[in-house]
């Protein structure tokens, strides 16, 4: 029974047509269906496959270069902040603080956010992870009192988790 099925449903490498020629992608998903059986295709629901993969891989392009354009947008703030110019230091402070709030707004425009935390605030499970332990005596044991990385979301999930640096009371 087992040898009938691998007679039917699986694919030899002679079934797959070109395989040596076949590029990533579409062509490959093409091959593998085009090599399978009539009644297989019918019995797996696999006719559709193909123009939904090619789907997939469209909107995953649109969307990596929509990404890589905003950056180079950044990219060129950066380039033209670091101009040498005669201006004073004051000056190119407040240039990077625009360039700062610029990268914000980008990433505001693809859906992530800065999620805190804020000192004196205790860790949140699934957010904020302490690297480490300081003595101090005017925030609560455990509470947050340095933040190394802020925590990061992408549509309500979590992309980076915080770095934060935990209270320790001193002689506890």
């Amino acid at each position: 029974m087992v040898s009938e099925f691998l007679k039917e449903e699986m694919i030899s490498s002679r079934q797959l047509r070109g395989w040596d020629r076949v590029k990533h992608g579409e062509d490959l998903f093409k091959s593998l269906l085009d090599s399978f059986s009539v009644d297989y295709k019918r019995r797996y629901e696999l006719e559709g496959l193909v123009e939904e993969v090619k789907e997939l891989k469209e909107d995953n392009e649109k969307r990596f270069i929509n990404f890589v354009l905003r950056m180079l947008e950044v990219a060129d703030f950066w380039e033209r902040v670091m101009e040498p110019d005669t201006v004073t230091l004051d000056k190119n402070i407040e240039k990077c603080r625009l360039g700062y709030e610029f990268l914000r707004d980008e990433l505001g425009k693809m859906g992530i956010k800065q999620d805190g935390p804020n000192i004196g605030e205790f860790p949140r499970a699934g957010k904020d992870v302490a690297e480490g332990k300081e003595d101090r005596s005017d925030l609560p044991d455990g509470a947050i009192c340095g933040i190394v990385k802020k925590c990061y979301l992408w549509e309500d999930r979590v992309l980076r988790k915080a770095r934060v640096i935990t209270v320790r009371r001193e002689g506890g």
